[in-house]
């Protein structure tokens, strides 16, 4: 077989099946991975916003206890 048929044979098969597929494989991959990547954004962030109210209503809860504390403190010293 002719060398330069051999060459024209394997440029076709690269340009008409190899690359195409490589591409088809590339864009699928870029497109699962984008997916993936809003999926774990919406996780994190309904993690944090968890996180957030948890913490907030904690810090209200040691508020209202610092609060209580200090007015009885203050009746305190005012019935002395």
């Amino acid at each position: 077989m002719d060398k330069s048929k051999l060459r024209t044979f394997r440029s076709r098969i690269l340009s008409h099946i190899a690359l195409p597929l490589i591409l088809i494989m590339a864009s699928v991959y870029a497109v699962n991975a984008w997916f993936s990547y809003l999926s774990s954004e919406k996780r994190l962030y309904h993690s944090l916003t968890q996180e957030a109210s948890h913490s907030a209503s904690r810090l209200q809860l040691l508020l209202e206890h610092a609060q209580a504390n200090t007015q009885g403190l203050a009746d305190f010293i005012g019935f002395l």
